[in-house]
């Protein structure tokens, strides 16, 4: 078994909810809303960081869920593909 295979190994043990929620809208959609409130302010959209973060979390929220969704999928690929293999 390589790092590769169980990683997504590990991504599909833990369930397509964790997956998409935690992984997905929490984690990457909080980061993406950081990184975007980040942007915002030096192109001067935005003139507070502070203010800029709750405005994105929404859109980061549900790219995020894409992202997990998305990564689920991949997950889900890569086992098949390792059953094939066998």
């Amino acid at each position: 078994m390589t790092l590769s295979e169980s990683r997504w190994q590990r991504i599909r043990r833990e369930g397509w909810l964790r997956c998409v929620l935690v992984r997905g809208a929490l984690v990457w959609g909080v980061t993406f809303a950081l990184a975007f409130a980040v942007v915002e302010v030096m192109t001067g959209r935005a003139s507070d960081f502070w203010r800029a973060v709750p405005d994105n979390l929404p859109l980061g929220f549900v790219a995020g869920a894409f992202y997990g969704w998305g990564q689920w999928g991949y997950s889900q690929l890569q086992s098949l593909k390792e059953k094939q293999e066998e």
